[in-house]
């Protein structure tokens, strides 16, 4: 029979357990030993204890971690590829070397310069198709279809405020799309001086790529930037911190000497952590000659824990001033480690009985001097420039802490004024439908229209054919009349 891990890395070793039930044995029923090499207690495997007394299976491969030197810094790593070394590089790692591997990992200028060119390519193409749809021509007094459309407008001036934003605030020397060479023509289009784009990027590609996209950095190594939102303002905001975050713990109370035996009469608790308490917490059954090796127990009982693992609710357990301390390993008021049952004996060895430990707190400050919100250790600006803002603070140092700063690059700010347009309900849509009730109203009045000149026609015929019948009796009696006077005497004629 051969049991492996799933996963690589030495936080995977294997560790089986077994539970036995009664069984006869030399014609007496014998309680479970779990341990003692016989029964199911031969597939039992604890690599902490004596082989027959708990590892009864023989390791042919110890889990281990990949140790990696990049750069004089020895890494360890549960898998043997590690793609978070080298920002956007991944190193599969296929076996040992005694020689060192230069790797060259080098900048694809080109693309970027590909990219912006695309990017004024298609600013002008959108240029060139209002200019045409908003044009008047004055010889012919011709209007285009959206010619003095408030609209149409009011984008090209929104655009035209972006692509002449100044960016002192995150850049140093390019602070502009003019430094890098895209100037603005007097037609509304753009063009790209290619040598001085290049000159740039070759300088510092890093302020050419900040004047298109969106970026966030904070001055202080303990300050890290996560996002900002579309409403957030641009600019350098310092932050304060009122009260840093931390996680909860439980410290025990203190420990007599050791070393320590532990046994059935002193090898069980439960524990609670970040909410979620645990099955009863069995040690293994041994002395233990210093508060390391018990420390080392405890937390990898705890967190092997299912209930607890189910919940990713871990510990770490430290022997410190003679007194064992557990710690989650969650941040902020949710996180907590409470005793929630301990045996008398557990308790009175290692000094870790029932009772509640210190809850977790949330980070607290000040972002550009307004208060944030804080979960954990992320602080989030609620109002005003710093609406939506987000910033994870680390480090055990409260008081000021430099300035975060954030910028939206040109490409990011007319993505964003482009997708408001385009969006449903933006004021494409809203200019649509106001078109759209128009030409509605124009059909529904030529339909009107086209009823009433119905009923004038029926009603013209008729008078027509009324007038019709009446001319042609005058008519007949005019003929009756002349026939008439045509049979008189010639003298009565005459009168």
């Amino acid at each position: 029979m051969l049991i492996s891990s799933e996963r690589a890395g030495s936080d995977n070793s294997l560790r089986i357990t077994v539970e036995e039930s009664d069984h006869l044995y030399d014609n007496f029923y014998r309680e479970p030993d779990n341990t003692d090499g016989t029964g199911l207690s031969r597939l039992a495997y604890d690599p902490v204890k004596p082989v027959g007394q708990g590892a009864n299976m023989v390791e042919t491969a110890s889990a281990q971690d990949a140790i990696i030197n990049i750069d004089g810094i020895e890494i360890t790593h549960p898998g043997n590829t590690i793609d978070d070394v080298i920002d956007n590089v991944a190193l599969d790692i296929k076996k040992t070397t005694t020689e060192p591997i230069i790797i060259d990992v080098t900048e694809d200028n080109s693309s970027v310069v590909t990219s912006i060119q695309d990017f004024v390519a298609a600013y002008n193409t959108l240029q060139n198709v209002v200019t045409e749809l908003t044009k008047y021509d004055p010889e012919s007094e011709t209007a285009a279809p959206l010619s003095g459309d408030f609209a149409v407008r009011s984008l090209v001036d929104q655009m035209r405020r972006r692509i002449s934003s100044a960016y002192s605030d995150i850049n140093t020397e390019f602070d502009s799309l003019a430094s890098v060479g895209i100037r603005t023509q007097r037609d509304g289009t753009l063009m790209l001086d290619t040598a001085k784009l290049n000159t740039a990027i070759n300088k510092d590609i890093d302020e050419v790529i900040n004047l298109f996209s969106r970026v966030g950095m904070a001055t202080d190594a303990n300050i890290e930037f996560i996002s900002g939102e579309p409403e957030t303002g641009m600019g350098a905001f310092p932050v304060r911190i009122t009260q840093l975050p931390t996680s909860g713990s439980y410290t025990g109370g203190s420990v007599g000497s050791f070393p320590i035996v532990i046994d059935k009469d002193n090898d069980a608790f439960r524990v609670e952590v970040d909410g979620i308490t645990s099955e009863e917490i069995t040690l293994s059954h041994r002395s233990y000659t210093n508060g390391g090796a018990l420390a080392r127990e405890i937390q990898n009982e705890i967190n092997s824990d299912d209930s607890l693992k189910r919940n990713n609710a871990k510990v770490d357990v430290e022997y410190s001033n003679n007194r064992f301390v557990i710690r989650s390993r969650a941040i902020g008021d949710r996180s907590n480690v409470d005793i929630f049952s301990s045996e008398p004996g557990f308790s009175r060895d290692t000094g870790i009985g029932k009772g509640t430990g210190v809850r977790g707190t949330n980070v607290q400050g000040l972002i550009n001097g307004q208060p944030a919100t804080g979960i954990a250790d992320v602080l989030t600006g609620t109002s005003g420039s710093i609406d939506g803002l987000k910033i994870k603070v680390t480090g055990d140092s409260p008081g000021d802490r430099g300035d975060v700063i954030y910028s939206r690059g040109v490409a990011e700010q007319l993505h964003s004024l482009l997708g408001n347009y385009l969006n449903p309900n933006g004021p494409i849509d809203t200019r649509l439908d106001g078109y759209n009730d128009r030409i509605k109203d124009l059909n529904e009045q030529r339909k009107d229209l086209a009823e009433k000149l119905a009923v004038s026609e029926r009603r013209y015929l008729k008078q027509f054919s009324s007038l019709d019948a009446l001319i042609g009796k005058m008519n007949a009696t005019s003929d009756f009349l002349t026939n008439q006077l045509k049979t008189l005497p010639a003298t009565n004629r005459k009168g």
